[in-house]
């Protein structure tokens, strides 16, 4: 076969697209279609995945071939005028210096032989097809060129017709071992009623299934195009529905998570018990006990009950480099001063701060809850949930009648609502005084909230001063839209980012490169702080699980910080068609269009920006690729409009390999916040992509 010359290229094509019933063209112009054919899948046939498969132009109608007779097998276009003069026939002899376009007039007929070095094709049967070309015309296509386009010997060429619904395919395919054709590894197929491309790898000869406009299912495994060779625009239109059902339990799975984990303690907490179950070891007890570590092992280190970072052990060694998913557990919020209880005109109030980017005026005649702790000059420690379940009250900040709001409606937003302003009003009902004592008291609504506390929860007001109190909407996370498609909850940014993150490492089992997840505090303010980022804690304790797996040095934990990978995971702007003006809808991220990378973030001209290496992002593109990953590239708005920042830049100081990624959210940073739940979906898909395959 590699001796094998045929250039009757255009002869072939010829037979295969007469069979077609949708493309009426005259004979001896269909070999002219069908150039075209080649020359719009010229990158495809090149073997370059990420070329993109083109759409097939349309073909130009000639004039006939007048010598050109059909074999008796062959289907014909009811358009199309036969010639009876020149008899084709399946196993024609190439002629060495015959022209792709045109067989030469010296060509003989042999229509019972096969040529000694030609190894037949043996075809794997195929459901649904009601007539497929012999094995004659699927023509082995070697060193030939054709306007610059050359064809391996391993492609071949061929016909078929589709049983269910009489399509016709042209097909492009790729044999690994060319005496065996069922060590099929890529194809290509043009539908030629549609005029479209279809890409897809499988283990043996499937026929791809139209499931909508510009969806296929390919067997068990599916790619997801529309006509330009893309995957579809939106995710959605890739779940059977098997796998929606999957999306929306992981959605469900998610809604409970953020409901009940509100603070950055609350999700420690879960994630740690979690964790635990799932066989994970405490590193406390790691390096108390001595324990040696080795590849499978799995660990986990909490930092002061609010940072959190998950090591699997990698078959190489930690100098080689970690693949690290980094987010953060922290969210906007309201938090209690430390002197916070005052009593005004009857009524009890609770001094506050905010914490991190919040627009003021969004966090009044809401519900609030009060999450925490308050810690005891004795040692012991007090949790704090009000406001959650039903039978508990809730708090709020007032605001201002419209009636009488002449004035504040004229102020700019950030003025709207002062930072001052922000009180919780929690009481009106003063103490009644029994005693001589609390007969003096002048302020008895706050004096009854003080006894309120100290019944409750044995607490005095002086132990607010070492109290983390955080105010936060009450209430659960509640699926959104008409179609369930959304959740709208609190602390999306950036738990919606940290949850899958956790997802992924738990599934992991053995990595070639040790896994980490990095989940860690503060950094809506800076990542400042012993939790936020900034510390030392991620570094110390990849030194000390290097210690204990018997591997630790100054200079290889180094170079395992130096040789890693990261997906630096926070939200991404949503695209909001109520807010056009503030985005570039090119370099925007948009519900159901799956996970979002930011090759930089940084405000207005990339101040606080990790800017991703190029190749670093191709290495990323082709990890989601080939795991069919939804992904889409973003930026936060228009350059102008401002910007924000993550974690990322502070990896990257150790000269990681460093991107951001994440998920898109509406109403970012307000109260109640929105996701798509296949966004979500797609983001626990990538994050354990990277960790396999980075």
């Amino acid at each position: 076969m590699k001796k094998r010359r045929m250039k009757l290229l255009s002869l072939m094509l010829t037979v295969a697209v007469t069979m077609t019933t949708v493309l009426p063209v005259s004979a001896a112009t269909v070999s002219e279609g069908a150039v075209q054919s080649q020359e719009s899948s010229q990158t495809l046939l090149e073997g370059q995945p990420d070329g993109g498969q083109q759409e097939v132009g349309e073909q130009e109608t000639g004039e006939e071939t007048p010598d050109v007779k059909e074999t008796p097998d062959v289907k014909e276009t009811p358009d199309v005028k036969e010639t009876p003069d020149v008899k084709e026939t399946p196993d024609v002899k190439e002629t060495p210096d015959a022209e792709a376009e045109a067989p030469s007039e010296d060509m003989k007929e042999e229509p019972n032989e096969t040529p000694a070095d030609e190894a037949k094709t043996e075809e794997p049967s195929q459901e649904g097809l009601e007539e497929r070309q012999p094995t004659d015309t699927i023509t082995v296509l070697k060193n030939n060129e054709l306007k610059g386009e050359k064809i391996d010997e391993h492609w071949t060429l061929e016909t078929v017709v589709d049983a269910s619904n009489k399509s016709k395919q042209i097909i492009y395919r790729y044999y690994e071992n060319l005496t065996n054709a069922d060590t099929l590894t890529e194809k290509w197929v043009f539908e030629v009623e549609k005029s479209i491309w279809v890409k897809y790898e499988a283990e043996t000869d499937v026929t791809p299934v139209v499931l909508s406009e510009d969806v296929y299912q390919i067997g068990k495994d599916s790619y997801y195009l529309n006509a330009k060779g893309q995957f579809a625009s939106n995710a959605w239109k890739k779940y059977r529905e098997e796998e929606k059902a999957a999306v929306f339990a992981y959605g469900e799975e998610y809604r409970q998570f953020i409901s009940d984990c509100k603070t950055e303690r609350e999700c420690v907490t879960e994630l740690k018990k979690r964790a635990k179950a799932a066989g994970f070891q405490d590193m406390e007890d790691v390096i108390v006990n001595g324990i040696t570590l080795k590849a499978g092992d799995r660990v986990f280190a909490d930092n002061k009950g609010k940072s959190f970072a998950m090591y699997i052990i990698g078959k190489k060694p930690m100098q080689e480099g970690m693949n690290i998913l980094g987010a953060h557990i922290d969210s906007p919020r309201l938090d209690l001063k430390q002197n916070p209880l005052y009593e005004d005109t009857d009524m009890a109030l609770l001094d506050t701060h905010y914490y991190g980017g919040v627009k003021k005026y969004q966090w009044v005649t809401l519900p609030l809850a009060m999450h925490g702790v308050i810690a005891k000059k004795d040692g012991s420690v007090v949790a704090i949930n009000i406001g959650e379940k039903p039978e508990d009250p809730v708090f709020g900040v007032s605001d201002l009648l419209i009636h009488l709001s002449g004035d504040q409606m004229e102020k700019k937003g950030a003025k709207v609502i002062e930072g001052e302003a922000l009180d919780i009003l929690v009481g009106s009902m003063p103490l009644e005084a029994k005693t001589e004592e609390e007969k003096k008291v002048k302020t008895l609504v706050q004096a009854n909230v003080l006894k309120i506390l100290k019944e409750t929860y044995g607490v005095e007001e002086e132990d607010f001063l070492s109290a983390e109190i955080e105010i936060v909407p009450a209430g659960q996370a509640r699926d959104y839209g008409f179609d369930r498609s959304m959740i709208m909850g609190y602390g999306h940014d950036d738990r919606v980012c940290a949850y899958p993150s956790f997802s992924a490492i738990m599934e992991m089992e053995a990595p070639e490169r040790t896994s980490v997840c990095l989940l860690v505090d503060k950094e809506e303010i800076g990542s400042v702080g012993a939790t936020g980022m900034q510390s030392r804690f991620f570094e110390n304790m990849t030194a000390e699980v290097m210690n204990a797996c018997g591997d630790y040095c100054e200079l290889k934990l180094r170079r395992a910080l130096q040789n890693s990978k990261v997906l630096s995971s926070d939200v991404s702007a949503a695209f909001d068609p109520n807010y056009p003006s503030v985005m570039e809808k090119k370099n925007a991220a948009y519900f159901g269009r799956g996970l979002v990378f930011n090759k930089y973030t940084g405000s207005r001209g990339k101040s606080g920006s990790n800017d991703a290496g190029a190749e670093y992002v191709a290495e990323i593109r082709k990890i989601m690729d080939d795991n069919q990953v939804y992904f889409q590239t973003a930026e936060l708005g228009k350059v102008d409009q401002g910007g924000g920042g993550t974690i990322a830049y502070i990896l990257g100081n150790y000269n990681m390999q460093v991107i951001d990624s994440g998920v898109a959210v509406l109403n970012m940073h307000a109260p109640w916040e929105i996701i798509s739940k296949a966004d979500l979906y797609e983001a626990k898909c990538g994050y354990k992509a990277f960790l396999k395959d980075a």
